[in-house]
């Protein structure tokens, strides 16, 4: 691979990582406005790794900056009380396609769960802070990405018993992706309704 052109590494990262980030609606859509910002976010924000069975991908109380798409393998995510706003233990299993700490994205994100690998696990990292930098560089993306994380955030802060669960590590309630852009400024959801139809 090195001896490549980095513009080919570019162009085989991008193919590589382009399957499991537009599992991402916000990221076919940005790539949709820009198809060099989503290069640029395979190449430069995006990370492919291996775990082995009774690894941890993450554990309570840690801080994070980074959002992860499970693409092979399992995990178990617990979550207790010591660590985690549940009464008793709880474990949710995580298979393939899946993503895990969105909200790290959008918010100084705490780890309230921990995720054990089951099986072997090959996963997708994406960093906050890579990313953040990546979509600062179009204007466009940058307006929809402050307004997602806007609305983003505002469900994570708004989010507790009894209108929601808690946040977690696999779901932040209401933050679909078409209840947030429904949410956004008008001329925001007009540029994303452009982007979609061309």
């Amino acid at each position: 691979i090195s001896l490549l052109s980095s513009s080919l590494r570019a162009q085989l990262r991008f193919e590589i990582c382009r399957p499991y980030i537009f599992t991402h609606p916000l990221f076919r859509l940005w790539t949709a406005m820009d198809a060099s910002s989503g290069k640029r976010i395979c190449v430069e924000a995006a990370d492919i790794g291996y775990l082995r069975q009774q690894d941890d991908l993450f554990t309570a109380g840690t801080s994070t900056d980074k959002a992860y798409y499970v693409i092979t393998g399992a995990l178990m995510y617990s979550q207790d009380p010591e660590s985690s706003a549940v009464e008793s233990e709880e474990q949710t299993e995580v298979g393939a396609e899946t993503w895990l700490s969105e909200a790290s994205l959008w918010s100084h994100w705490t780890h309230v769960g921990t995720a054990e690998v089951r099986t072997p696990v090959e996963v997708l990292h994406l960093s906050a802070s890579a990313l953040a930098s990546t979509l600062r560089r179009h204007p466009g993306i940058h307006e929809v990405a402050l307004e997602y994380c806007k609305h983003f955030h505002r469900r994570i802060v708004s989010a507790k018993p009894p209108d929601a669960l808690w946040p977690s590590d696999l779901q932040v309630p209401f933050t679909d992706y078409g209840d947030l852009v429904t949410s956004m400024k008008k001329e925001v959801q007009v540029s994303i309704g452009l982007s979609a139809i061309s």
